[in-house]
């Protein structure tokens, strides 16, 4: 079983689709019952006036098309009409836009739609150099979960610095760190602010592998870690199989990020695939309890999400379906704030398949602006 090392452990195409909630309710009203979601056939698009999105919107199992108000959700939080021709959503202003949509007095679920800069055109992806080969390398996904203004914080960043300058394990894993332990942050991301809860913890600092519950490691039980580390990349390693490949190509600019992502099946079934954006050297002051070194530059913060459902607190990807072989693609666009320094990001880009009732992280690669990274294969 490819998780089985797990018992030794411790204990974002854009897609989302909410529940709608009804303004006016009633058991007898059969309009009441029914759900309107808004999707659309893609979620980046080109800010030139002429690349659109085609919205979608139904109501129950129907498609409907007039009689449907949309609105812009601001920075503020406050809401505009839009309007929006023959249901196509199109731009000049290169940004990232949050829309909804009433009608017969429900409203939808919340989109957003990337509108890239025409001096960033989404990447293509490297040829596949063994078409036939399912035999992929895996990494493991590490989430560590911090803050500046976490004092214990630099023993879990210390512990992992040890483990990054280690030659066995570099290459076996991606780290993001999650900024969530206190809102003034720099890095702080309102996105993740909830995943350490839903992963069923409450303690700083921890950290979680694959994103799966029954490894999070809280800090009461750091000393376990390197143990944890030891086994699983070490000892079980060449054990661990995956049933997903993934391929990506990066490309950033002032406030924008556009990825590529490619995934390819080893065995039939669903997939979920989804990225961060991570920084690197970022410098604010960070809170120490007494552990040894310089704690206040910051690498592999999450700064922005992609292909996620962060209403629902549900990181797990957007979904596929792919027979054993196949392939897909998906475009990914990030947004960020103009403190974030394009040139010292990168791309944690995962895939997930459902184990028993959760979806868990299977593979996972690092990729860097410029960069096109191919499936990679491990020798049989």
């Amino acid at each position: 079983m490819i998780y089985r090392y797990l018992k030794t452990l411790a204990a974002t195409a854009l897609a989302l689709c909410a529940c709608a909630c009804s303004l006016t309710g009633g058991d007898d009203d059969e309009d009441a019952v029914q759900t309107l979601t808004l999707e659309a056939d893609t979620y980046v698009i080109t800010a030139d006036g002429n690349s659109a999105a085609q919205l979608i919107v139904r109501y129950g199992d129907e498609e409907v098309s007039e009689g449907i108000r949309f609105y812009l959700v601001g920075k503020d939080g406050k809401n505009t009409p839009l309007d929006v021709p023959a249901l196509l959503f199109f731009t000049e202003k290169p940004g990232s836009y949050t829309i909804w949509c009433s009608y017969k007095a429900q409203l939808s679920n919340k989109i957003t739609i990337n509108a890239l800069s025409k001096a960033l055109p989404l990447p293509g992806l490297p040829e596949d150099s063994d078409p036939m080969n399912i035999n992929f390398h895996r990494r493991i996904f590490i989430t560590q979960f911090t803050g500046t203004g976490c004092p214990n914080c630099p023993n879990m960043i210390s512990m992992l610095r040890n483990f990054a300058q280690n030659e066995t394990y570099k290459d076996l894993y991606v780290l993001a760190a999650v900024h969530s332990y206190n809102s003034d942050d720099p890095m702080y991301i309102r996105d993740l602010a909830n995943l350490l809860i839903t992963l069923g913890g409450n303690g700083f600092p921890s950290v979680c592998f694959d994103m799966n519950p029954s490894t999070l490691i809280p800090n009461n039980t750091l000393s376990v870690l390197a143990t944890i580390f030891e086994s699983t990349f070490v000892n079980e390693y060449n054990s661990i199989s995956t049933k997903a490949g993934l391929s990506a190509s990066l490309v950033t600019d002032a406030g924008q990020a556009a990825l590529k992502v490619g995934v390819k099946a080893g065995a039939n079934g669903n997939y979920r695939v989804g990225a961060w954006l991570l920084e690197d050297g970022i410098e604010a002051k960070q809170s120490n309890n007494g552990t040894a070194g310089n704690f206040s530059t910051h690498n592999n913060a999450v700064r922005a999400i992609a292909g996620c459902n962060a209403a629902k607190n549900d990181f797990s990807g957007t979904e596929v379906s792919l027979s054993a072989g196949a392939t897909a693609s998906f475009d990914f666009a990030f947004a960020f704030d103009s403190d974030v320094k394009p040139e010292n990001c990168h791309a944690a880009v995962y895939v997930s398949e459902k184990i028993g009732a959760k979806w868990i992280v299977t593979n996972v690669i690092d990729v860097h602006p410029g960069e096109s990274k191919g499936f990679e294969y491990d020798a049989d």
